[in-house]
């Protein structure tokens, strides 16, 4: 089990949709097959950089409609994966797949594959695994307060988090056997 020595750290709204915009950057060039990690603290550094004018300006590509996202304090905390709950249906799962929690998700779905599972999240996941560690340092999931996304299936097991941004990443890193992750956290203010 990792374990990170900042337990919690108070962020603002502009670093969590920074790292929308740069995760969703990166994502990109992963599926177009050109990513490479040293670019990555070039394209920190450069989104790190941004005014809030400019970080307005993108966030509008990379789906930063969180419903009411004024209305949240941001941390940075480690979560167990025992406590997350992912998008309903994500990456074209079953919905009777995504109802518990993301370490259950992993459960049923097993390495080596034991769940039929669609072609492109299983390209993903080995991926991100090939990748684990720059993975985990570079690109923290967002989640938001239980209830958030997963209302959407009245049949999901409500937890204490909703993963808004990094079901794959979670569940690549659960299925690595790894138990908690450091993630950017909402709490209603």
């Amino acid at each position: 089990m990792r374990s990170y020595q900042d337990k919690m750290v108070f962020v603002s709204e502009y670093d969590v949709r920074c790292q929308l915009i740069l995760t969703n950057f990166f994502k990109q060039r992963f599926l177009e097959g050109s990513f490479e990690e040293k670019g990555v603290y070039e394209i920190r550094s450069e989104v790190d950089s941004f005014d809030l004018e400019e970080v307005d300006y993108y966030s509008q590509f990379v789906g930063w409609n969180i419903p009411r996202y004024g209305e949240f304090s941001w941390t940075k905390q480690e979560v167990s994966l025992d406590e997350i709950g992912s998008w309903p249906g994500m990456q074209g799962l079953p919905f009777e797949f995504t109802r518990g929690s993301i370490s259950e998700l992993s459960d049923k779905i097993g390495l080596p594959f034991s769940a039929e599972i669609p072609i492109n999240l299983k390209r993903n996941l080995l991926g991100i695994i090939e990748r684990l560690d720059f993975t985990m340092q570079n690109f923290l999931p967002i989640l938001l307060p239980g209830g958030h996304i997963r209302e959407r299936d009245p049949l999901a097991k409500r937890l204490d988090y909703d993963c808004w941004d990094g079901n794959t990443r979670l569940l690549a890193y659960s299925l690595s056997g790894i138990d908690n992750v450091l993630a950017y956290v909402s709490k209603e203010k």
